[in-house]
């Protein structure tokens, strides 16, 4: 991903991640060597490359690797194959043990990144509000099962015309399947949706202006007073990284606890980090931050990353809620000597109010939640047909 990164170029080596790949030596005079297993590329992609990226098969590279025999060279072990790590010690004068240099870099987007990035997720949230109506219409009629929501999903994200593959395999689960955090539907496993089952679904795209993940919890039918309480809180996780303003410098690590805390005021909580990085029509799941109680990287202006707290009643439920935020710098009346950081929120679909009681929010929970709401009505109404808009109107409505 570093060297798709690094060269603006991408692949389909690898399902639903469109990398090359691929072994790179880059020089420090920004002159790269690119090993490919397949070289003979279009005149149009060499041209692409440009005079200072030389193009080699793949096979040839543990040669090339002669080449630094005696020289100093950069490594990072975390991400260097073992075989090549090691030969370098054995034969260079020095290695240096760095982080890879593009990781950082590659995760603070740049403008025309940023702008890819919310175009994409304004075609996928139109997509999935068509889906969310089709659900809410279909479920009145008669009961399916996960692959068939799954197939169905997938489907509205290619009839957009600009998906190039799912972000990864989609998560769909009913009922007790939602317990399993990172639960994959096959043949044995497949479930039927129960009248009054909690349906989780989490998913994304990859389009060629940026990658999306989503997830949504559905109720099908009436649901009880418990998964009432655990989604509020999840909910008020989810606002409260979301409204959220904090002095530059601190890392996921420092934020977690305010998506969890009101869920650990009743004895709750969840095994997964809050958020992960997301690549530019890369990986979704993208270092070297994240907001997790394990992560010590410091969030900057310009890095995207999930909000996505959850709760999970084993043989029962599952419960998560996810959008994608923008992190950026906030504008204060006043200059102050520290710089704060906030996010904006980027990911566009209703949240599912029959799961809310509202007298656990506060007025300004509340208020995110209608702001937020109005957002994606106003910018996805024009794009869905009139049954859908008048559906949106209404999920969309203030609590």
């Amino acid at each position: 991903d570093s060297i798709c990164w690094l060269l603006n170029i991408r692949g389909n080596d690898v399902a639903h991640t469109p990398i090359v790949q691929s072994m790179a030596i880059l020089y420090e005079n920004s002159k790269v060597e690119l090993f490919l297993r397949d070289k003979n590329l279009r005149k149009s992609s060499v041209k692409f490359l440009g005079n200072d990226v030389k193009i080699f098969d793949e096979s040839t590279f543990y040669n090339h690797l002669k080449t630094l025999k005696n020289q100093k060279v950069q490594a990072d072990p975390l991400s260097c194959p073992i075989k090549v790590y090691e030969r370098l010690k054995n034969m260079c004068r020095e290695v240096v043990d760095k982080e890879d240099p593009c990781t950082l870099l590659k995760a603070i987007k740049n403008k025309a990144e940023i702008k890819g990035c919310k175009e994409a997720h304004l075609i996928d949230g139109s997509a999935f509000v068509k889906f969310l109506y089709w659900l809410q219409v279909t479920t009145q009629n008669y009961r399916m099962d996960e692959m068939t929501i799954l197939a169905k999903l997938e489907d509205f994200r290619r009839e957009t015309g600009k998906l190039k593959e799912i972000s990864f395999d989609t998560i769909c689960a009913a009922g007790e399947n939602g317990a399993t955090i990172h639960y994959r539907v096959n043949e044995r496993t497949n479930r039927r949706i129960g009248k009054n089952d909690l349906l989780l679904l989490d998913s994304g795209g990859q389009y060629q202006m940026g990658t999306t993940d989503i997830t949504r919890t559905i109720a099908i039918g009436k649901p009880t007073e418990k998964m009432i309480d655990a989604y509020t809180r999840v909910l008020k996780g989810m606002i409260a990284i979301s409204s959220l303003s904090w002095p530059s410098g601190l890392t996921g690590r420092d934020i977690d606890g305010f998506a969890r805390s009101a869920l650990w005021s009743v004895g709750l909580d969840y095994e997964h980090g809050t958020g992960h990085g997301v690549g530019s029509y890369l990986s979704v799941h993208e270092g070297p931050h994240a907001i997790s109680q394990r992560n010590n990287i410091p969030l900057s202006s310009g890095m995207l990353v999930s909000n996505e707290p959850g709760y999970y009643e084993p043989g029962q439920f599952g419960i998560r809620i996810e959008n994608i935020l923008l992190i950026k710098e906030k504008k204060l009346e006043s200059k102050t000597a520290t710089k704060i950081l906030t996010s904006e929120t980027l990911s566009l679909a209703p949240i599912d109010k029959t799961l809310i009681n509202s007298n656990l929010l506060t007025k300004d929970e509340k208020n995110w939640l209608n702001n937020y709401h109005e957002t994606v009505e106003t910018r996805l109404s024009s794009l869905v047909d009139r049954n859908v808009r008048s559906w949106l109107k209404n999920v969309c409505s203030p609590i």
